[in-house]
């Protein structure tokens, strides 16, 4: 016994999960984005740069400034594709979770068929569909925590590039992308600094 409703219901869930999880899906480009952005987080590591000295040492801190001063645009273009494509994503899930509601009352009605009535075509169905509702729910899972790790990171590298520009300005006259947009309150400091660098590189590396 075939169920063409539920087949139909198959088919139409495996055409979604390619567009969620392809090549070109939001997904692969949100995990690019967090790969770029790990990248420049690694490029630009405060961790060995003391910046309480001054001597010699304040050569190294003109430099990290000077790459800093550079890479302030990417970070911006990174963090404005990551919220993009997180909207992108959320809505795309919206969407998914909407039809996975509807695979599952076809699916209920499928497995309500008495055993009496179950042949093997039916077993063999049965076994197919049952791996789809599994392998939509994990994926639907996936795309929630991965916009969550993406709202993460945002708030945090947010935080962090504001530290740094305010950093710069007020300890070392460097002005550094939009200035202007800085923190004004809580501890602002160089340990604060590479504190927060810190654990935006540990986000971003169990994400990976």
């Amino acid at each position: 016994m075939y169920d063409e409703k539920m087949a139909a219901a198959v088919n139409t869930a495996q055409k979604r999960l390619m567009d969620m999880a392809g090549e070109n899906s939001v997904l692969m480009s949100v995990t690019n984005d967090l790969a770029e952005l790990s990248t420049l987080i690694e490029k630009l590591d405060p961790s060995k740069i003391d910046f309480d000295k001054g001597g010699l040492e304040r050569l190294k801190i003109n430099s990290y400034w000077n790459r800093f001063d550079e890479a302030y645009p990417a970070f911006q273009a990174v963090m404005e594709k990551l919220a993009r494509n997180r909207k992108i994503l959320h809505n795309s899930s919206v969407t998914v979770n909407r039809f996975y509601s509807e695979f599952c009352e076809a699916y209920d009605s499928f497995r309500a068929i008495l055993e009496s009535e179950r042949d093997e075509e039916y077993i063999r169905q049965a076994a197919v569909t049952e791996n789809m509702a599994m392998l939509m729910k994990s994926t639907i899972d996936e795309h929630k925590a991965v916009c969550e790790r993406v709202d993460t990171v945002l708030m945090v590298t947010e935080i962090s590039l504001n530290i740094a520009v305010y950093l710069a300005k007020q300890k070392f006259g460097r002005n550094i992308g939009a200035a202007g947009n800085v923190p004004t309150t809580g501890e602002i400091s160089s340990g604060n600094f590479k504190k927060q660098f810190a654990m935006l590189k540990n986000i971003l590396s169990d994400i990976k």
